[in-house]
C-alpha cells in the first residue's frame, strides 16, 4: 500500500511539474503578446496622444489590459449609431459626461468597417483619418459622437 501511494505522490509532482513547465514555457518564454495585432493598436493610439477609444466589446477590454490602462477603451453597442453599451459601461465613459468636442477614435474590425462608413457618410466633417493595421482600422475623429442613452 505504502508503494502505490509513494507512485501515485510521484506520478502527480511529475504531471504537476509538466503541466507547469508547459505553461512557463508558453506563457513566459515564448509570450508574444506584444506583437499581437491588439496590443500594436494600443501602441499606436498612445502615440497619436490618446488615453481614451472606442470599439466592440471583444476590443475594448484587452486593448485596455495591454496598454495597462493608459488607454481606456469603451464598448459601444453598434457603431451605426454611436450607441454605448449600457449594462457593461459607466455614463461617465460618454458624452455628456465626458468632454465631447475632444477628438476620439475607434476601434474597428472587418465585421464593423461597413456600420462605421455609413455612419461617416451621415457626417462627413468628422473624420480626421483612419490608420489600417493588420486587419483592424483606427478611425481618429474630429470630436466624441457616442451617446450614452436613447
Amino acid at each position: 500500500m505504502r508503494t502505490l501511494s509513494l507512485v501515485m505522490v510521484l506520478l502527480a509532482l511529475t504531471t504537476g511539474s509538466r503541466a507547469a513547465w508547459i505553461n512557463m514555457d508558453q506563457l513566459l518564454l515564448r509570450d508574444e503578446t506584444e506583437n499581437s495585432w491588439l496590443a500594436k493598436a494600443g501602441r499606436v493610439l498612445e502615440e497619436k496622444g490618446y488615453d481614451h477609444a472606442y470599439s466592440t466589446f471583444y476590443l475594448a477590454g484587452p486593448v485596455s489590459v495591454l496598454t495597462n490602462g493608459r488607454v481606456q477603451v469603451a464598448q459601444l453597442d453598434q457603431f451605426r449609431d454611436m450607441k454605448a453599451m449600457k449594462w457593461l459601461s459607466d455614463a461617465s465613459w460618454y458624452p455628456p459626461l465626458t468632454k465631447s468636442e475632444e477628438k476620439t477614435a475607434f476601434l474597428v474590425t472587418e465585421a464593423n468597417r461597413k456600420d462605421m462608413e455609413l455612419f461617416l457618410q451621415k457626417h462627413p466633417d468628422l473624420l480626421l483619418g483612419v490608420t489600417e493595421l493588420d486587419g483592424l482600422w483606427i478611425y481618429e475623429c474630429k470630436r466624441n459622437v457616442t451617446r450614452w442613452g436613447e
